[in-house]
């Protein structure tokens, strides 16, 4: 009989790894909580406990075992009585420009939730998010402003990490009318009319997000050269812009769904016009980073919005049936390569099949 003692070392090395990715909920609900009890900002300099429990009104004894917790990966650091902030703490911070915050605090809640039903959806293939709520994910945001402002602050950081790698993929002064699909806080786009003081641009997204849009972009830009559209681009989108972008948005959706986007900018689009996609595309590697979070991306629109992470063949075919002819695919480097630049041309106009 083989005791815990005697175990070959192989498999106590398998065990301990097993274990650790066991207790990957709790570090993701003790970011969760961290981010909630805005640690990071009463952390910038060195504080002791007793100070960070009133400042923060948390239980003394349950907070020190938390912080205790995130010392342990790297989140804080302890010199004798006093914690403080690591690099990776400071991300947390309210206020920063790259501040990862909103996307702990997205993470932490609505996804959490979600994951812990992850068996329904490997069961049936279907999102397990409207299941629990009643809604999909994009109406449930519209009905709670208070969970969508952390969503679309994630999105606008995830944004901001990775413009100047997608801004460089492609020669947007060859454009004068820029319309971007679902370009939420406008980020993107802002950065975009910077770059390019001749362009003029258009975001066209749902109610809720061109409100927290109106408010979060500089009035000088909104009056002069970016109008806020809102609308839902399965029904129509604005119409003889010579660019059209469409930014991680066809992911959050089933075939059907990004279908009708598409078809709906093929039916605004100039003959000469341009749509551009930047998305994740899935391979058939397996044993490489880029891969693995690709597909763990692909897991998580399967249980929150019923999408998916295409592959380039999945696009050729599905741009061909909305009327474009897929003409260039380019990995960038952004998020370390995982986000594909793709160019497609107006085509013919496939006809619709029966029921659509």
């Amino acid at each position: 009989m083989t005791t815990p003692h005697s175990a070959p070392y192989g498999h106590r090395i398998a065990a301990g790894l097993l274990r650790e990715l066991l207790v990957g909920y709790q570090i993701t609900q003790a970011l969760y909580v961290a981010a909630r009890l805005h640690l990071a900002d009463h952390l910038i300099q060195p504080v002791t406990i007793d100070a960070l429990a009133k400042a923060t009104g948390a239980d003394h004894e349950a907070l020190h075992f938390l912080v205790r917790a995130l010392v342990g990966y790297g989140v804080l650091q302890r010199s004798g009585d006093l914690y403080v902030t690591t690099e990776v703490g400071r991300l947390l911070e309210k206020d920063r420009p790259d501040s990862l915050r909103p996307t702990v605090i997205a993470t932490g809640k609505e996804r959490y939730q979600s994951w812990g039903s992850l068996l329904q959806t490997v069961r049936s293939g279907r999102p397990v998010f409207s299941a629990q709520n009643g809604v999909a994910l994009h109406d449930f945001y519209a009905e709670h402003p208070g969970a969508a402002a952390p969503f679309n602050g994630a999105m606008a950081a995830l944004t901001n990490s990775m413009v100047d790698q997608l801004i460089g993929s492609y020669d947007f002064t060859r454009h004068s009318q820029v319309v971007e699909i679902g370009g939420g806080l406008g980020v993107f786009m802002a950065e975009i009319l910077h770059r390019n003081p001749s362009l003029r641009g258009s975001i066209l997204d749902l109610p809720h997000v061109v409100a927290d849009a109106a408010r979060a972009l500089p009035p000088r830009i909104l009056t002069d050269r970016l109008k806020l559209i809102s609308g839902d681009a399965r029904q129509s989108v604005p119409e003889n812009a010579d660019l059209y972008l469409i930014k991680m948005v066809l992911c959050d959706f089933p075939d059907d769904d990004a279908l009708k986007i598409l078809r709906s900018v093929r039916k605004a689009i100039p003959d000469e016009g341009t749509l551009v996609i930047f998305d994740k595309i899935r391979t058939e590697v397996y044993d490489d980073e880029v891969s693995r979070r690709t597909v763990m991306s692909a897991l998580n629109l399967l249980v929150m919005t019923g999408g998916r992470e295409r592959s380039e063949e999945e696009y050729r075919l599905l741009l061909a049936q909305a009327g474009f002819e897929l003409t260039d695919v380019m990995r960038t480097e952004a998020l370390d390569g995982e986000i594909h630049r793709v160019v497609a041309m107006p085509g013919e106009v496939a006809p619709l099949s029966s029921g659509e």
